[in-house]
């Protein structure tokens, strides 16, 4: 390992085979937000970390919004925005 390297951490898979851990830290978690992550983990019988870690592969998961816009832009038919923003109005006319 070089001089200032951090070490490399690995642990046994459970296929049998050892393989690298990655870490985020995430610094500056207000005191609110870590309150209620420690209480949503503990009330899902979890650690913190793992609490976290299963939340990140939620969001992680998820198509970037950007994708979804695109993919919708890409569909046929529906309303153009003009129709829409119409329809609103008109809606909130007949209150």
């Amino acid at each position: 390992m070089q001089p200032g390297a951090a070490p490399k951490l690995h642990v046994l898979h459970p296929t049998g085979s050892i393989v690298p851990v990655k870490i985020i830290q995430i610094r500056n978690v207000p005191d609110d937000v870590h309150r209620v992550l420690r209480t949503r983990a503990a009330a899902a019988g979890l650690s913190l970390s793992d609490y976290a870690l299963q939340e990140l592969e939620r969001v992680a998961e998820r198509p970037p919004v950007a994708d979804v816009l695109a993919r919708a832009r890409s569909r046929a038919g529906g309303a153009n925005a003009e129709a829409v923003v119409t329809a609103v109005r008109s809606g909130r006319d007949r209150s």
